[in-house]
């Protein structure tokens, strides 16, 4: 036997020789080598565990704890990750994208299906296979049962042609504490336009303000996209609604469509109503996203207040003490203008500045689930 325990080598070894007397009580046989330095000649290739760390930083394993950035704090972590969870944060981080993402939170179909036979996701009937169809569409499962070839139809659902007017005159300045009317209905305007964009629609932005409209017609693709978010990211409120005579040629082309509104349905006298009314009887489908402040539904303001109109200029008066009858006021007027544009075919949902976003875009999108649901 060898001086390892073992056969003699065919060889000559190089070995390593330890100094003082644990060099005896630890014997270089099997597993219990000790591992050669990096880079000595005739060292045995390192194990996985040895390998050497690649240069440039280090490389966490899976399950190590990451450490905080250099200079930022314990609770930096926890700041990044409420500000991915927390639209409006986002939105005054300028990424009206990654706003609409979180919103939409995963694709959304189904908003607006036709009664075509097709190989959409809703489930309609079986029919018997024919020669010659693709036999993918088969349902191997039913034939296991049946021993028949049938067919799934399912409702395909049609692209549409969708346009997202958003009102950009002085009124939607008005700002409580969640933010201002306008940055809200930027922030849900870029979801819509994202939800109808993944549903392979048409898409297309007017912004309504002082001296007529920016449109930017409706196209598809993620470039176009990219050109309506980026058209949103920079506006200013100003200005009142003009004249229908301006507006005519911009809220009604050729196309039929969807037109979804968001407004705070402030006007003069009866000029956006009238826009409303006509762009319905011109055959589209219109959807009115009225917004309002908490200040402005409960008038919860204290002493004596004075409201100022942010189009016109003109100032009122008013006490606090009159807040019941300006609530009656106000939900009387908000009732029946509801009615009457019911009444046109003009759909409208009422939504507050202070409710999560994400509660506003789902009741953004329940009428359209409603007439998908009645088969429109």
């Amino acid at each position: 036997m060898g001086p390892l325990g073992r056969g003699a080598a065919r060889g000559p070894v190089a070995r390593a020789r330890r100094q003082g007397a644990r060099a005896a009580a630890r014997p270089l046989r099997g597993d219990h080598r000790r591992p050669a330095r990096r880079g000595r000649a005739g060292a045995a290739p390192p194990r996985a565990r040895e390998l050497p760390r690649r240069g440039g930083g280090d490389h966490p394993r899976p399950g190590d704890r990451a450490a905080p950035a250099r200079g930022a704090g314990a609770g930096e972590p926890a700041r990044r990750l409420s500000a991915v969870r927390d639209p409006r944060l986002l939105a005054a981080q300028r990424d009206l994208l990654l706003v609409a993402r979180t919103l939409v939170d995963g694709a959304l179909v189904g908003v607006h299906p036709s009664r075509l036979p097709g190989s959409g996701l809703e489930f309609s009937q079986y029919r018997s296979y024919q020669p010659g169809e693709d036999l993918r569409r088969v349902d191997w499962k039913l034939l296991a049962r049946s021993d028949r070839y049938f067919i799934r139809e399912a409702e395909r659902e049609t692209a549409a042609t969708v346009r997202v007017v958003l009102d950009a005159t002085g009124s939607m300045a008005h700002a409580e504490e969640e933010g201002a009317k306008l940055d809200v209905a930027r922030v849900l305007a870029a979801a819509l336009l994202l939800v109808a964009h993944r549903q392979g629609d048409a898409i297309g932005l007017v912004i309504v303000r002082d001296g007529g409209a920016d449109v930017l017609p409706p196209l598809h693709g993620s470039r176009q996209l990219h050109r309506l978010l980026h058209r949103l990211q920079d506006l200013t409120a100003h200005g009142a609604w003009p004249d229908w005579p301006r507006l005519e040629p911009l809220l009604v082309p050729g196309a039929r469509g969807i037109t979804v509104l968001l407004t705070d349905l402030h006007e003069a006298g009866r000029e956006i109503r009238d826009a409303l009314r006509r762009v319905a009887a011109a055959g589209h489908d219109v959807l009115v996203l009225a917004l309002e402040g908490r200040h402005e539904r409960d008038f919860d303001y204290e002493g004596a207040v004075t409201l100022e109109d942010l189009e016109t200029g003109e100032r009122v008066a008013v006490s606090a003490a009159a807040r019941a009858e300006v609530r009656a006021r106000r939900a009387a007027r908000a009732a029946a203008l509801r009615d009457e544009l019911l009444a046109a075919g003009v759909q409208v949902v009422r939504l507050g500045l202070d409710a999560p976003l994400e509660e506003a875009l789902r009741r953004a999108l329940e009428p359209r689930a409603r007439a998908a649901r009645a088969g429109r």
